[in-house]
Parts: C-alpha cells; structure tokens; sequence
C-alpha cells in the first residue's frame, strides 16, 4: 500500500527498508555500500543541524551535500559520483514505494571522470601466467587469468566451478545482472581447468586477492611507468605509478574485453560474453592508448590503399 504525500528520513528509509528489502538478493558488498551512504548522510545533518528527509534534496540540497563529501572526505571525483548514483537509487525507490521524494536531485550532473583505468595486453598477460609463485598465490594468479581470457567480472571468474564448465565452453549466470553468458576456453583457461581438474579451489577474499595480485604483477615485471590526474576533493592531483600498483581483480575484466577487441573479435560479439546490453557501456571498458590505435591503423587499407 501506497503513502503518497509523507516523506521519511532518508537514513530511516534506508536502513529500515530500503536495505531489508534487497538484502535476500544482493551481496554484502552492495549492502555495505548502502550503509555507508547512510552514515555520510547521518553525519552531513550533524554538522549541518538539518535533517534530510526524502523530500529534501532540492538542487541546492544536494549540491550541498556532495560539496560536504568533497570537503569533508576529500573523495575523488568518480566516488562522489558513485555516491551520487547510489542516493539517485534511493530517492527512486522511495517514489516507487509512494513517499515524497523531490526530484531536484535528478536534475544535478555528476561527471565521470576519466582516470585512465589500465589492462593488461598479452604479452603482459603470458607474464604473469609464467612467473613462479607459492600456492597461494599460484591459486590467486590462476583465478586472475581466467578473468583476464573470460572477460567475466571477479564476483563470476571468482566461483566458476565444476558445473559452469561444459565441453569446450564456460557457461555461467552473472551475479551483478543475471545475465546468462556462454564463454570459449581460451587455451590458458583449459591449462588451469585441467590443473584443478575442474574444481577451483575456494576463493579468497575480494580485498586480499587485490593485494596479492599486485604482487604477482610486480614480481613477473609489470612495471611500466603509467601517470595519471585524479580530482581529490577541489584539487586535482597528479602522480607517476608502476603500473603494478594498478592492477585489481576488475582489470582482468577490462583485460579481456580490450585484448578482444584488439584481437578484431566483433564488438557484437564480444558483448555476448561480457554481457554488456549497449555499445556505451561495453566501450567503458576498452582501454586503447592513442599509440596502439596509431598502430592498428596504420595496416588499414584506408591508410595504404
């Protein structure tokens, strides 16, 4: 049953609905993201003596409170605007569930900021698959590969198990959108299947194997000198890292979508396997630098005809 006309506090319609009703579907991750939206809200009405109700977040409301995160936290631009997306989904949910929500806050434009998210070519890649490393991390490296020839997000190449392989395909529902995914071996994937004989071995957490696998790229010599511009908080800061120092288990993803598309695998295709629905959101994760491009052309028959 609807409340038309009676708003609530946001943190309120948060914890104590929002949040229970997902929570039998979504990950824990996902939960925790919601929470912490929560506790920035919590504290912006402190510091701020004002309460936000889902009614609140006029233009100027909200302009505020992601002026507040910038000031307060210092967040990079691309986190204000996760943070942003996140009270978008809120406010929305809100509506649907018949409180007064102002829809000021949807006329507010929270840019992406382009940090030059990295992947690893092939040759980078072969790498990694060769240097010599303890079990633990042997275990790490294997998961990171199959990632890196998938093309599948950490939450799926992290539980592939014995029933997603069949024959010569990896077939698997993707956890974050229920896609169903049907995926060639890639011949280092075949070499790890019959490694484990099938069976994987549990994974760890997402926040260690992001630690351990910087290690693995630092050691096999992943060390390209990459620099980057962030926004941090008003300022934009500009560093130098190793490109080791970059790598997560989401550039496996990024990884093997961008060594497809070099490869002249159809994009239309490509996106069977990353299960991306739009052109807009599979480009996201094609990283080509503007010398690579130069490279690829320059064998075009525009170019030498």
């Amino acid at each position: 049953m609807k409340l038309f006309n009676k708003s609530i506090r946001c943190t309120d319609f948060i914890n104590d609905k929002y949040i229970k009703e997902v929570s039998t579907y979504r990950s824990h991750r996902y939960i925790m993201s919601f929470l912490n939206l929560s506790r920035k809200i919590k504290e912006y009405e402190s510091l701020n003596d004002k309460k936000a109700f889902t009614n609140s977040f006029t233009e100027e409301f909200t302009e505020d409170f992601l002026y507040f995160l910038k000031l307060r936290y210092e967040h990079r631009a691309n986190t204000i605007r996760t943070i942003y997306n996140k009270l978008s989904v809120v406010l929305r949910a809100a509506e649907r569930a018949g409180y007064n929500v102002c829809l000021g806050f949807s006329h507010i434009a929270v840019n992406e900021e382009d940090v030059s998210a990295i992947y690893l070519d092939e040759a980078e890649i072969e790498k990694v698959y060769h240097v010599a490393l303890s079990h633990e991390a042997d275990i790490i490296r294997d998961r990171f590969i199959i990632g890196c020839c998938t093309a599948l997000r950490y939450s799926d190449y992290s539980r592939l198990r014995s029933e997603n392989i069949n024959e010569d395909n990896i077939l698997i529902k993707t956890q974050k959108t229920g896609v169903v995914v049907r995926i060639p071996l890639h011949r280092y994937v075949r070499e790890i299947l019959t490694k484990y004989n099938n069976e994987l071995p549990p994974p760890t957490s997402q926040q260690n194997f992001n630690k351990v696998i910087k290690g693995i790229c630092k050691k096999a010599g992943i060390n390209a000198i990459i620099h980057i511009e962030r926004t941090v908080g008003f300022s934009v800061v500009s560093r130098n890292y190793e490109k080791w120092q970059l790598v997560s288990s989401h550039t496996a993803r990024r990884s093997g979508a961008t060594n497809m598309y070099l490869a002249g695998i159809p994009t239309f295709r490509i996106m069977l396997l990353t299960g991306h629905k739009t052109e807009k959101s599979f480009f996201k994760y094609i990283r080509i630098s503007q010398q690579e491009n130069v490279n690829v052309l320059l064998n075009h028959v525009f170019l030498n005809s």
